[in-house]
């Protein structure tokens, strides 16, 4: 697999690139970038990552990595990320080998929409990556989250509550 994915940074203000080439937040896969002559380019060091939709989780594992995106999001808005400025899939999440962090491939998400709507999206997409429980269990967290304005520390609870149940 090729450890480097490239992404137009130029939407970007110059702090938010700043902060996500200096390393200061840890939900940001490692990047440098270079100026090209239609803009801002990010490449991004995959090494050690691996890209969660290529791992199948059971019901527990899929709420345990869904509990750390929901922080990682949650840390994005630290240097100015916000949910609804990104593309969130499965292909852009990873894995960090070594540690078992989540960190993200920052790349601008040019449509209108909201940050519940691209997280509940998000969730839906990441139902590829368990199995039927697995599944039931992220669509129930998906509703929720529609319809109701959690904190962060409610998400992780409602996440955790889920897992109790999944794994009896």
């Amino acid at each position: 697999m090729d450890n480097r994915r490239m992404a137009d940074m130029s939407r970007f203000h110059s702090s938010v690139i700043g902060a996500i080439v200096s390393g200061s937040s840890e939900a940001v896969v490692p990047v440098s970038t270079i100026r090209t002559e239609e803009g801002l380019l990010g490449i991004y060091d995959l090494k050690g990552q691996r890209e969660i939709g290529t791992i199948m989780f059971d019901a527990r594992e899929v709420l345990t990595i869904t509990g750390r995106i929901m922080e990682r999001l949650d840390k994005l808005k630290d240097i100015l990320i916000f949910p609804e400025d990104i593309v969130l899939n499965e292909k852009v999440i990873f894995l960090e080998e070594e540690t078992g962090e989540i960190r993200f491939l920052i790349i601008p998400f040019h449509g209108k929409t909201s940050e519940k709507e691209n997280v509940a999206s998000l969730m839906e997409r990441l139902k590829v990556t368990t199995d039927e429980k697995g599944a039931d269990y992220l669509e129930i967290f998906r509703q929720e989250y529609l319809k109701r304005n959690y904190s962060i520390y409610g998400l992780l609870a409602l996440l955790e509550d889920m897992k109790r149940e999944a794994g009896s």
